[in-house]
């Protein structure tokens, strides 16, 4: 399985082209799925995350990140920063990304907001070359017993630019984003334009609906979301519901997984975990893939002319 990994590896480094990291449901993480919802919510708030993918092959894959979020609420200005860690498999495929993002709402009446929000930042692609292997490297009858010819390519550096918007209601939003604006160059082996990171387009939307049982309040929240880059597509279909505290929620995401959602929530700190497994291929060996991320929120004392918007809620 080992060995699969690493071949895995070196047609990634080949193709010298990556797609971006995509959690199990892009409404846990807003700066994963849109810069304009950076301090949408009237608390500044702090994000760790991770995501393990197919821990059942070995060291998969890895994404961790941390983010926070302020916003000027009399002015509707936010402004955030990302740190993001993604690493493939036992080759040691790694992106390393910083960013900074800054959003602006116009409120269109008490219950409506039209945002918009700009990401730009730097990235580091790199490999750890000494885990992979080359052709150069094997005898027929030996096995890998050769030191490898290979020139190894440094770790490379780019910039990038996301911008999104959104029109956001008291009970319903919809939301674009276009990542990656000017196509960086992040190939290892290439510098042409077959190196170039595609563009990345995603739709969100989503409404809420709320009733009262038994004197608790409970919330539905379906949404669906798409992401396109360049000829991957993907979509997710699917609800939460909110009693209280505690959310709970399911998602089937195109091309073939089911996702899984539990979240706790209180006025301070939040927590959310999330589990997706393939539901087209036998893939249970792998162990699916699973999202933890943890939340903490603070500075709530300024308020809003705007009514407090309940959709979408981030967990």
């Amino acid at each position: 399985m080992k060995l699969l990994l690493i071949i895995c590896s070196i047609g990634l480094v080949t193709l010298a082209r990556s797609q971006d990291p995509i959690f199990t449901n892009s409404a846990q993480l807003p700066v994963l799925s849109n810069p304009s919802y950076t301090a949408l919510e009237t608390c500044s708030k702090v994000w760790l995350a991770s995501r393990v993918q197919w821990p059942g092959l070995g060291k998969g894959y890895h994404t961790s990140i941390a983010s926070a979020e302020f916003g000027k609420f009399k002015k509707q200005f936010g402004f955030g920063a990302t740190l993001i860690q993604d690493q493939a498999g036992e080759g040691g495929l790694r992106n390393q990304i910083a960013h900074l993002t800054v959003s602006k709402g116009f409120d269109l009446n008490l219950w409506t907001q039209l945002r918009f929000g700009l990401s730009v930042g730097m990235a580091q692609t790199s490999v750890d070359w000494s885990q992979l292997v080359f052709p150069d490297m094997l005898d027929a009858r030996r096995g890998m017993v050769y030191e490898t010819m290979q020139t190894f390519a440094p770790p490379q550096n780019y910039f990038h630019s996301n911008f999104g918007a959104s029109l956001i209601h008291n009970n319903w939003y919809f939301g674009l984003t276009a990542f990656n604006l000017n196509k960086p160059v992040n190939g290892l082996l290439n510098t042409n334009e077959l190196a170039r990171l595609p563009r990345h387009y995603a739709f969100q939307s989503g409404f809420s609906k709320a009733a009262y049982i038994n004197g608790k309040r409970v919330i539905w929240r379906p949404n669906l979301n798409m992401n396109l880059q360049n000829k991957f597509f993907t979509a997710s279909a699917g609800a939460s519901l909110s009693i209280d505290q505690i959310s709970v929620g399911a998602w089937y995401n195109y091309p073939g997984t089911f996702s899984v959602m539990m979240a706790w929530k209180n006025d301070v700190i939040g927590f959310s975990y999330a589990y997706d497994q393939s539901v087209t291929y036998n893939l249970a060996s792998t162990w699916g893939s699973h999202n933890i991320i943890i939340t903490a929120q603070f500075g709530c004392s300024e308020k809003r002319k705007i009514k407090f918007l309940e959709c979408p809620i981030f967990y």
